[in-house]
């Protein structure tokens, strides 16, 4: 079975509350959802994926209002149209506290993606993206 985007917004939401909620004391930082650009982990588009953001966003600082939200997950070379598609969608424009990328197989071009990366006006506060992957 492939991941989807999900049904229902609002359970979604309710879902990330929950769970951000229960940890609270123990967890931090969360990453909402892995490798959105791969079909084989998320069926919807770049556009479903900023909405998808901004309400685990909401939802997860409602739950505790310390909790750090990355997301963006998943920058390589087959990705870089995907992300594209995000960033002007609003990716940066979101209310997420910084990203996630998989830079493997961007050998010499990795500086410049996370460059690119950077592009747009994120709203503060906003974490510089991380590898979370090589």
């Amino acid at each position: 079975m492939r991941a989807s985007m999900p049904g229902n917004l609002r359970d979604f939401a309710k879902y990330v509350y929950e769970v951000v909620h229960h940890y609270r004391r123990r967890i931090r930082h969360y990453e909402v959802w892995n490798e959105p650009h791969y079909r084989g982990f998320f069926r919807g588009t770049p556009e479903d994926y900023v909405r998808l953001l901004e309400t685990a966003y909401r939802a997860a600082k409602s739950a505790d209002p310390n909790c750090v939200i990355v997301g963006g997950g998943g920058i390589s070379l087959d990705a870089l149209d995907w992300a594209e598609r995000a960033f002007t969608a609003g990716l940066l424009r979101t209310t997420f506290s910084g990203s996630s990328a998989a830079l493997r197989g961007l050998g010499n071009s990795c500086a410049a993606t996370v460059g690119r990366s950077r592009s747009g006006t994120p709203r503060p506060p906003f974490t510089p993206p991380v590898s979370s992957t090589l």
